[in-house]
């Protein structure tokens, strides 16, 4: 079929459509329309979705350029724009009823230019026009690439636009989604915009960061950047200190480059080391950036603007900026009332009901003493939410209360001091942290000089013969007026009073005054804390592993100051992998040496951090010879993070490139002085070296558009020198690899097959080869069955093969807020990858294959610190809108289900599978659901109708004397207990019937059914005294169909075979039946038409 052009030019919308491949629009429904009052749409409303498909585009052109349907799309086809004159001639749409809204964007790019961007002109409020980049990102030139991320369509907008970052290319767009979501304010958040002349610039020297900045009269601010990774420092304004930084933006000028723009947000301490890495968070190929947590935002000191283009003082990056845009929220603690274990207290003394438990000092009640009062409006709440009363302690003196109650001295008449106690059963227990906040004021402060209103807290047992007191820390010291104030702090119940089930809280005055108090919350906190008594997990991977010697992890050279984290790698690990500090560019240095010989540059040779990490486990290696922890070098050769002056002569970046011998020459030099060095001053402590890393393209064959590549062409030359230099100075029993990322794709797998045979060819006999699998995988890609495949194909070649860079990116759409279901679902995908590593370890055992899986190495010692949780646009990448929770531990070192995935995967709670019915009276159009029952495989095959869901079930086994077949179902899908309406059915005996190479069951449940409705079930086989369970693996069917699968009724249409002609006869479509779709998105029907449809074998052909 040929491309369709559509002819678009400035002031005219001129499409002609074409309707022969399929439909897809995300997030909406197509179903007969007899159907279409049980439908609804399930996904969120996205606002701008396209793919290409059905030849009309939604955008237009902006300026001029030709729109061309072509088929070489990301995914099916594209669009391409061509005959651009103007960098601004763009691919565009109208976004001005979004002005102001909060999208999240993704869209996938293909050009020969190094940069995509995503841009939105309007004019501001001060009536000027206004073109701000909102995303971008370097890519390979010829290489299909995702540009994605979370911004805000600033007010006043009218056209968003995807270009390239300078010049005209021609450019390939796909798969467009512009989802206008709504942004949870934060409480006391803020966004402001602030031009640079309100910041204070700092470390803004051209050599000692490869930068120079410019501000101009209008707080505009200039920055030129010399060297690739160049940076200029400014500190944040000082009335946002004490807050949360939560993000920035850097707003870039119109037409200003933004070629490797990159925002770091730094601590104080990460400013005041050389690296200044960005330790509150990174955003590679963005002018937008989130930090990693609250906790890190709170340390945010520092705003940094790097580069990662390459830049030379002959070919200098010029970036302008118009102002720079600071989100902050206050850092005053929030209890998650959730989680407030008082609100089933009387915590904001609502209800009177409780005055029985709140007393005047320790013994009596005094109703004239201890007041539940009510806000009015002249004495309104200290916040809205507070609700309408609070509590109030009067002061007396000691001769007008009752006997019991005396002075702190004993005399009579002085003043009391005001104490109520709360006896509560609230759950505080031992060996436990817990935060707290409470408003109070003094009714008449002016008594006492300094008033002050504390609170204590006593866990005790009935009698009070044990008890023990809370040690109470404030977040900060406070005097109290009689203006309510939030009081707020943590609290720590010793250890040794585990077994105290009663908790007293009291509020102490100063003598002689009245306090109120209001909403006291309470809840728990977690304490970062590195739980020993579970098992070590490199020590049960060992076990388990059938051949796996080395569970690892990364690192930077920053945990070795963190005590829990060098605990948790001590405890759980047995190999480590630097994060940076053996690249190049660590131990080589960014900015040009000032020397131009290899005999000199020597002497430049940094090996200051990495050296710091060795000596660390060279040591601890000393102290433990029974469990060592040897690492991974990593790495020698790779395009990134490798300064350009290293390809150039007389290591000047603006140098030309030296010839191939010349590099040649470096290569082996750069081998051997670092491999020696540390093969000498920490023999034995590395038994890997990544020798390169990276050099294959995701499109199939040899990297290009890198330094490399720019000396070498389309060659492996240096690949093979690397590999000859490394095996000629390594120490003979270290292990050489290759090492990528999407090294489960196909086609860049066959690349990698390619280099490692090459590379085979030019070792010594003896020499062990690698293959180095990062493993950068999502929640459902590459599949089970890839992942399988390419670990299989790179053991037949290499001796060893390492899962080098492991880690789950969170689901597509997760939001953040089932923690609880998405670490069960990462927790099956750690499992999964396990269980091919032992399979495949297990075919080597029985000499079928030539390699085997002896490491797996995690990428990051707990969540908060993984490289996933900010924006970046590298191999494995993250969108910076997603939560990512990617490793085995959590935010507080706790073993998270991946942990148990590789310890004892019976832990794992069931995996809850949404699966698909089809509607058909044949069970031969049937959805094929497979699980293993033992050895034996059973399918499951569900369809349905308007009256009946119907379900076949064959087990592939001979059938035995106690051989049952169960089908449960819960027709609600209430994921609950068990209740009247659920479902069993069974078939034993003659009821199973015999089949090809088994026997198989059907079933009939009597239901009404509906397109998309949604039931859950779940299928047990019985035989030889063991249950096997689809689903619920608890084996609980009988109770709850808590692990039951989820099955959506999904509708069927007969297609009629038959080719199309675009633009032919309409008449030739008489015989092809229609049928009739409704569309709706959200509760409103958006679209009906009848349709006929055709198929042949290239495409699928739709008329309306």
């Amino acid at each position: 079929m040929k491309n369709k052009k559509i002819v678009q030019k400035a002031g005219s919308r001129f499409l002609a459509m074409m309707l022969s491949v399929a439909m897809v629009v995300p997030g909406t429904a197509f179903v007969p329309a007899e159907y279409s009052g049980a439908i609804e749409a399930l996904a969120a409303t996205i606002d701008i979705a396209e793919d290409f498909e059905s030849g009309e585009p939604k955008g237009y052109v902006r300026g001029s350029g030709s729109l061309t349907v072509v088929e070489e799309g990301h995914a099916g086809k594209a669009l391409q724009l061509s005959g651009r004159t103007q960098n601004w001639h763009t691919y565009a749409y109208d976004v001005s009823a979004y002005a102001g809204a909060t999208a999240n964007i993704s869209v996938f790019m293909k050009t020969e230019d190094t940069q995509i961007v995503c841009e939105v002109t309007g004019t501001g409020s001060d009536s000027k026009d206004y073109y701000n980049w909102l995303l971008n990102t370097n890519v390979t030139p010829g290489e299909w690439t995702a540009l994605s991320g979370t911004v805000t369509i600033p007010e006043g907008a009218k056209e968003l636009y995807f270009s390239t970052g300078s010049g005209t290319a021609d450019y390939l767009i796909d798969d467009v989604n512009i989802e206008i979501v709504e942004a949870e304010a934060s409480e006391g958040a803020v966004s402001k915009d602030y031009t640079f002349d309100k910041l204070t610039q700092a470390a803004a020297d051209d050599e000692e960061t490869g930068a120079t900045a410019a501000i101009g009269e209008d707080g505009k601010l200039s920055v030129t950047m010399t060297r690739q990774y160049g940076q200029v420092f400014f500190r944040l304004p000082e009335e946002l200190a004490g807050m949360i930084i939560t993000g920035i933006r850097l707003n870039v000028a119109e037409g200003s480059s933004q070629a490797g723009l990159s925002p770091k947000l730094l601590s104080e301490a990460d400013f005041n080391t050389d690296q200044r890495n960005g330790d509150v968070g990174v955003a590679y190929g963005s002018n937008t950036l989130n930090a990693t947590s609250d906790d890190l935002g709170k340390t945010a000191r520092y705003v940094g603007i790097m580069t990662t283009s390459e830049a030379t003082p002959a070919t200098p990056i010029t970036m302008t900026f118009d102002s720079i845009t600071i989100n902050a929220k206050s850092a005053e603690r929030v209890i998650d009332a959730k989680k407030d274990i008082m609100a089933g207290f009387n915590g904001n003394f609502e209800n009177t009901g409780y005055w029985n438990d709140v007393k005047w000092r320790d013994e009596t009640k005094e109703d004239s003493l201890i007041a539940y009062c009510s806000y009015s409006e002249k004495d309104p709440a200290p916040k809205k939410t507070l609700g309408s009363k609070y509590m109030r302690a009067s002061s007396v003196s000691a001769n007008t209360v009752s006997p019991n109650t005396v002075s702190p001295n004993g005399l009579e008449g002085e003043a009391v001091v005001p104490t109520v106690q709360m006896n509560y059963k609230t759950g505080i227990t031992a060996d436990k942290a817990y935060e707290f906040t409470y408003y109070a004021r003094i009714a008449d402060a002016a008594k006492v000089s300094t008033p002050k209103v504390s609170m204590s807290v006593l866990v005790h047992d009935s009698d009070y013969k044990k008890q023990e007191s809370a040690q109470i820390t404030y977040d900060e010291s406070y005097e109290l007026t009689d203006a309510w104030q939030k009081v707020s702090g943590t609290m720590v119940i010793a250890e040794n009073a585990n077994e105290l089930p009663e908790s007293q809280i009291r509020f102490e005055g100063s003598a002689g005054i009245t306090f109120d108090i209001d909403n006291l919350q309470i809840a728990e906190m977690r304490i970062p804390k590195v739980d020993m008594t579970i098992p070590d997990l490199h020590e049960e991977v060992q076990k388990t592993g059938n051949g796996v010697e080395y569970m690892g992890v990364a690192l930077p050279v920053s945990s070795l100051d963190n005590e829990n984290t060098m605990k948790l790698v001590e405890k759980h690990f047995n190999s480590v992998t630097c994060e940076n500090e053996m690249k190049p560019e660590s131990i080589l240095g960014s900015g040009e040496p000032g020397v131009s010989t290899l005999e000199e540059l020597e002497s430049k040779l940094n090996f200051e951090s990495a050296d710091k990490v060795a000596r660390h486990f060279a040591e601890y290696n000393k102290n433990n010879p029974s469990e060592p922890i040897k690492m991974r070098g990593h790495v020698f050769v790779w395009h990134s993070q490798t300064p350009t002056w290293w390809f150039r002569e007389d290591f000047k970046s603006d140098g030309a490139y030296v010839s191939k011998e010349e590099m040649n020459k470096r290569i082996d030099w750069y081998i051997e002085k670092v491999g020696k060095h540390f093969d000498t001053e920490f023999p034995g402590l590395i038994y890997a070296w990544d020798v390169v890393n990276e050099q294959a393209s995701d499109a199939g064959g040899i990297r290009m558009g890198t330094d490399w590549a720019a000396i070498y062409g389309g060659s492996t030359e240096y690949i093979l020198q690397a590999f000859k230099s490394a095996d000629q100075y390594l120490a003979k029993d270290t292990i050489l690899f290759y090492n990528d990322y999407n090294d489960c794709d196909p086609v860049k797998a066959a690349t990698i097959c390619r280099f490692l045979k090459e590379i085979r060819g030019v070792l010594k006999e003896g020499r062990k080869l690698g293959a180095g699998m990062q493993g950068h995988h999502d929640m459902l890609t590459p599949t089970y069955e890839t992942i399988e495949t390419a670990t299989r194909k790179y053991a037949e070649i290499a001796d060893v093969v390492h899962i080098t860079e492991l880690d789950i990116k969170s689901s597509v759409g997760f939001d953040g807020k089932d923690l609880e279901t998405e670490f069960t679902k990462e927790g099956h995908r750690y499992k999964d990858i396990y269980e091919i590593v032992r399979k495949i370890n297990e075919e080597h055992k029985k000499g079928s294959l030539k390699g085997y899986v002896q490491n797996i190495t995690i990428w990051g010692t707990h969540d908060p610190v993984s490289w996933l949780k900010t924006s970046n646009s590298v191999g494995g990448s993250a969108d910076g809108k997603t939560p990512q929770y990617p490793l085995l531990f959590d935010d507080y070192y706790g073993a998270k289900p991946a942990y148990w995935a590789f310890v004892n995967a019976s832990q794992l709670e069931p995996l809850v599978r949404d699966v698909n019915a089809m509607q058909t009276d044949k069970f031969e159009y049937a959805n094929a659901i497979r699980f293993a029952a033992g050895t034996d495989d059973v399918i499951i095959r569900p369809i349905w109708n308007a009256n009946e869901l119907k379900v076949q079930v064959v087990v592939k086994s001979k059938k035995t004397a106690d051989s049952e077949i169960i089908l449960y179902v819960d027709p609600a899908n209430s994921k609950g207990d068990k209740t009247g309406d659920f479902v069993r059915k069974n078939a034993t005996g003659e009821e199973l019937k015999a089949v090809d190479g088994g026997y198989k069951a059907e079933f009939e449940v009597p239901m009404t059914m509906n397109p998309l409705d949604k039931v859950s079930f779940d299928v047990v086989v019985k035989k030889d005294g063991n249950t096997y369970s689809y689903n619920d693996t608890t084996n609980n069917q009988e109770n709850s169909s808590k692990y039951y699968a989820v099955l959506s009724m999904k509708p069927f249409m007969a297609i009629t075979k038959g080719s199309a002609i675009i633009d032919g006869d309409i008449a030739e479509w008489k015989d092809i039946p229609a049928s009739k779709l409704e569309v709706k998105s959200g509760s409103a029907l958006t679209t009906t038409a009848e349709t006929k449809v055709s198929w042949d074998a290239d495409n699928l052909y739709v008329i309306y």
